[in-house]
């Protein structure tokens, strides 16, 4: 076979297969989309008996010893007493994280998840998937920083710059983000209080976690 005919070959080849390739190719994106999602009105079905909801489940051989599952002793952000919470959930109810935000990029979290101690962590969504560390330039203003620590720790201004001069520091060594944890609990009424008070709207979006967010003039 000469080269010409390699080459008549090969457009033939090519001619053929395009439709396959076009339409293999459609199915296969119909075939990733197809999922479906459901939600419905949100319904108030009265009180629940979660303990007897939870022997139940046992009953019934699901796993229940998630630290999500037991809000007894499970590793989460102390509640306090929040009246508007509780006339919600009662005392069914667990505090996973609070977001403060200093502007649309950069807010400070904490939680605790599976860990006894309270993580601290100062996010920047402008720096995301940015493998070095965050600058001190990057960081929000310290008298935020402070009036924040002050608020979620009950910290004096000297406690609240130890926690700002560790968090720098420790950063350093971090990337994209920074973090650092304390033994210290989170005063969550005062937060819930400051964060009420402050705002000028919120929303709740209900889903796997039930988050209340707060606005100032439509921003968080």
């Amino acid at each position: 076979m000469d080269k010409k005919d390699k080459i008549w070959l090969v457009l033939v080849l090519l001619l053929v297969l395009l439709p396959f390739l076009y339409y293999g190719g459609f199915a296969l994106y119909i075939i990733l989309l197809d999922h479906a999602g459901y939600r419905s009105n949100e319904v108030d079905i009265g009180p629940i008996d979660y303990d007897a909801v939870l022997l139940k489940a046992k009953d019934s051989g699901y796993d229940i010893s998630g630290p999500w599952v037991q809000l007894e002793g499970a590793n989460a952000i102390e509640p306090g007493q929040v009246e508007a919470i509780e006339k919600r959930f009662e005392t069914a109810y667990l505090v996973l994280y609070v977001l403060m935000y200093f502007d649309e990029n950069r807010n400070l979290r904490v939680y605790k998840y599976e860990s006894p101690d309270t993580a601290i962590k100062l996010h920047d969504h402008s720096h995301y998937k940015v493998s070095t560390p965050l600058e001190v330039s990057e960081y929000p203003d310290d008298t935020w920083m402070l009036e924040m620590f002050g608020l979620l720790f009950g910290l004096d201004e000297a406690g609240s710059r130890e926690f700002l001069e560790r968090l720098k520091l420790e950063g350093k060594q971090q990337q994209g983000s920074a973090t650092i944890w304390t033994n210290k609990s989170v005063d969550f009424p005062a937060v819930y209080t400051y964060l009420s008070q402050n705002s000028t709207s919120s929303t709740i979006k209900y889903g796997l976690w039930n988050d209340e967010v707060f606005y100032m003039n439509g921003k968080k």
